[in-house]
């Protein structure tokens, strides 16, 4: 594969990654190892006080141009300019429209990691859509749901084609945007963990002592009902919730309040990635009821270093899962509570599911999408040749 790709993200490795940050890596890392050229395109907000009276003038003035150049940088193999993200969100809230990129030396392809409202002229543009929650569940997110349907549907219109990571977000797409369901092609997403990692990462010190959830603390996360499940399934195991807080974060933390033994859920901050496969690989069950989901990655993560999974029995995350993990009703706490308490005290149900999900895993590692990401991209050029 002789391309010059761009891969358009935002804090790519940087502290405290994204979800679609850690996408957009795995998408660089599978484009290389199929002998493309990759950059990444818009680089990092660096501004230091961006919600500045003086900073969000000067970026109002900037924002108002509809066409942004990017420099490339040799050193850095990467396409950028100051505060990027920034400028181009302001000029789609000011004018409702993409704004354009162009650039010196110019990609063969340019892949947007998530649905930026910008397209880069004269070359085929390629958006991937996590999901359709902000339009499906708006009450789940602080996104606001009318504008990203415009967002969507204008990078839609200009996508060569649209990536997507599941069969249950491909067909959300089919049922709110038909006119477009021809260009979607589900790649799904891989699971980069070693053996190596898990060796180095385990600690028979914490080993099952804890079940764990890791993500973002918020409201789609179900966080609240999870914390009444765990307290009403009776077990001394405490619940670690790993990560930082986000939307309705507070009403979720509140089921503590309501929790027998408070005392015994324990939230940490996000940490960096090599303490974060310990805590996974160490815990007793990773617990991961979410209610909107485009793809799930933890249950892959921790399926990939053998630790069993509780996680919703519907839309992506039953389809993410297969059967290898302990599926439940969201909505249920008393559900989740029996599976809590049978993961707690069960132990061929663990091993099973152990097992299970080490051979789940499988199906999401690097070679395997390495291998989609390549015949898919030597597809769409075959379409672009004249």
């Amino acid at each position: 594969m002789q391309s010059v790709v761009a891969v358009g993200a935002r804090g790519v490795r940087g502290r405290g990654g994204t979800g679609v940050s850690t996408y957009a890596s795995t998408l660089s890392d599978a484009l290389q190892s199929c002998g493309a050229d990759v950059g990444f395109a818009g680089g990092t907000d660096l501004q230091r006080h961006p919600h500045a009276l003086k900073n969000k003038l000067l970026r109002f003035l900037v924002s108002l141009k509809g066409q942004q150049r990017l420099t490339f940088s040799q050193a850095e193999h990467s396409w950028g300019v100051s505060d990027f993200f920034r400028k181009i969100q302001v000029h789609f809230s000011t004018f409702g429209r993409l704004t354009s990129v162009r650039s010196a030396y110019t990609p063969d392809i340019v892949h947007w990691s998530y649905p930026f409202p910008v397209y880069w002229e004269d070359i085929p543009n390629i958006y991937t859509i996590h999901d359709l929650i902000p339009l499906l569940h708006p009450e789940l997110t602080g996104i606001q749901s009318d504008r990203m349907r415009k967002i969507l549907r204008q990078c839609m219109q200009h996508a060569a084609a649209i990536i997507t990571v599941s069969d249950a977000v491909q067909q959300d797409i089919a049922a709110l945007f038909p006119e477009y369901s021809h260009k979607v092609v589900v790649l799904g997403q891989a699971v980069s963990v070693s053996c190596n990692q898990k060796m180095q990462n385990f600690s028979s010190d914490e080993y099952e002592k804890y079940f764990l959830y890791f993500g973002s603390i918020e409201k789609r996360k179900n966080i609240a009902r999870l914390i009444e499940a765990h307290g009403q399934s009776g077990t001394s195991r405490p619940l670690r919730l790993l990560g930082n807080n986000g939307f309705g974060a507070r009403e979720e933390l509140a089921a503590l309040e309501r929790h027998p033994r408070p005392a015994l859920v324990q939230q940490v901050a996000w940490c960096e990635r090599e303490c974060l496969l310990a805590q996974v690989q160490n815990a007793c069950a990773v617990l991961f009821p979410s209610l909107a989901e485009g793809f799930g990655l933890p249950i892959v993560e921790s399926m990939a270093l053998g630790t069993p999974v509780m996680t919703s029995d519907r839309h992506a995350t039953k389809e993410i899962a297969g059967q290898a993990a302990l599926l439940v009703d969201p909505y249920n706490i008393s559900e989740m509570a029996e599976a809590i308490s049978l993961l707690d005290q069960n132990v061929e149900v663990r091993r099973d599911l152990a097992v299970r999900g080490l051979m789940r895993a499988q199906a999401f590692s690097m070679d395997s999408y390495a291998r989609c990401v390549a015949g898919f991209y030597e597809t769409l050029r075959g379409e672009q040749s004249p």
